[in-house]
């Protein structure tokens, strides 16, 4: 991405393509990990709190990208902090990466200071500027996380040539292979640390991750029957590319049967056993990876 990126020619690298992939990581995990939290203010505060981190660790990891493709951070910086850049589609990018990452981080304080009150014996609720904090952050943090979700699918319609990015259903595909892979990472926590959640949280988890399945196959096939005999030459091609060739051994070994079929299969058959989750989980890390590049790569 040398020069302006509005006015890219050449392919990205594929960090970049790492970058749309983390990008729905980051988001994914907020929306669901704090959608569909512990109801115990206790496990609450130690799950977003993990999950929070690991969260801004991501967005950290999407921003370095960046600066490394960027060649200098200074442009980053210039990216986040010029308002008469606006225009570019890569430097509102940079501007949502800075504002989730405060709104995480100071929603972690605040989740930090809270649970430091509470070990000392302080059960007072908030008020004030705090309860106003504590209710606006997660808030401002879901709004940016929905927009970063679907933001690879207008920055690749808008400034490359990726005809799969441009066609309708895009921003849902990137959407719903978000949430899948927040699912999937919130399933993992839930699963590898037993102590500090219930058994009926990672139930909910679970649950969640077989409708987002069930889902996502119903979309891909729609998205599939809508493109099918498409007359535009480039999404034509790409098209030609997906059903033969590297592309299409891609989609149907690690999209489908990786990232749909077989983690299915195993959260319905063995719902309670965590190992089979957390392999479960890991497949449609990798499933919903591989839709996201597939959409980067495939021309």
């Amino acid at each position: 991405m040398t020069g302006s990126i509005d006015h890219a020619i050449a392919p990205w690298g594929s960090l970049i393509g790492l970058y749309f992939i983390l990008a729905g990581l980051a988001s994914g995990i907020t929306l669901i990990g704090w959608g569909i939290r512990p109801r115990d203010q206790d496990a609450a505060d130690a799950f977003e709190w993990t999950a929070g981190l690991v969260a801004l660790a991501t967005i950290g990891v999407c921003g370095l990208i960046l600066i490394i493709d960027l060649d200098r951070p200074g442009r980053f910086f210039l990216m986040v902090t010029e308002l008469s850049n606006l225009g570019s589609v890569m430097s509102v990018g940079a501007k949502r990466i800075a504002l989730e990452a405060a709104g995480l981080a100071l929603h972690l304080f605040l989740i930090h200071r809270r649970r430091q009150a509470r070990a000392s014996g302080d059960t007072s609720a908030p008020t004030g500027a705090t309860l106003a904090l504590f209710r606006g952050t997660p808030t401002l943090v879901g709004v940016t996380s929905l927009a970063f979700a679907i933001y690879p699918a207008f920055l690749l319609s808008l400034t490359w040539t990726s005809p799969l990015a441009a066609s309708p259903g895009s921003g849902l595909l990137f959407l719903s292979t978000a949430l899948l892979m927040g699912a999937a990472a919130v399933a993992i926590l839930a699963s590898a640390m037993p102590r500090m959640v219930d058994e009926t949280f990672r139930a909910r988890v679970g649950s969640t991750l077989v409708f987002l399945l069930v889902a996502e196959g119903v979309l891909v096939v729609f998205a599939g029957l809508a493109l099918h005999g498409s007359h535009q030459p480039p999404l034509a091609g790409a098209l030609r590319a997906l059903h033969g060739g590297r592309p299409a051994q891609v989609f149907w070994v690690l999209v489908i049967g990786l990232g749909l079929v077989v983690p299915l299969i195993g959260l319905v058959a063995r719902p309670r056993n965590r190992w089979v989750v957390i392999a479960s989980s890991i497949a449609v890390l990798i499933g919903a990876s591989a839709i996201r590049y597939l959409f980067f790569t495939v021309r």
